[in-house]
C-alpha cells in the first residue's frame, strides 16, 4: 500500500468523529484490520515523534503566550500553541519517513 494511502486514511480517521473502521475500509478499499493497522502504526508514530516537535513553552515565552491569549479571549492562564506550526512539522516528517 502507498505512503498517500496510508496518511489519507489516517488524516479521514483523525478528522472525523468516531468514525466506523468499515466505513474508512470502504472508502479506501482495503480491509478494516488494514485501518486498524495503519491507526495504530500512525499514532504511535506520531507518539514517537511528538516530544521534538511539541514542547511546553517556559520562561519569558510563556508570558507572551498567556499575554497574547487573554487579550485575544479574555481568559487568563491559558498556555498553548498559538499557531499549527508543530503540527504541520509533524506531518512532514511523517511523510517524508513513509517515502
Amino acid at each position: 500500500m502507498s505512503p498517500e494511502k496510508h496518511v489519507l486514511t489516517f488524516l479521514f480517521y483523525i478528522a472525523h468523529r468516531a468514525p466506523m473502521l468499515n466505513e474508512i475500509a470502504d472508502r479506501f478499499d482495503i480491509s478494516e484490520s488494514m485501518v486498524h493497522k495503519i491507526i495504530r502504526r500512525m499514532a504511535a508514530f506520531i507518539h514517537s515523534v511528538s516530544a521534538e516537535f511539541i514542547q511546553w513553552p517556559t520562561g519569558n515565552r510563556r508570558a507572551e503566550i498567556q499575554d497574547s491569549f487573554r487579550h485575544i479571549s479574555g481568559i487568563p492562564n491559558i498556555i498553548g500553541d498559538e499557531s499549527f506550526k508543530n503540527t504541520i512539522l509533524i506531518w512532514i516528517a511523517l511523510i517524508a519517513l513513509l517515502y
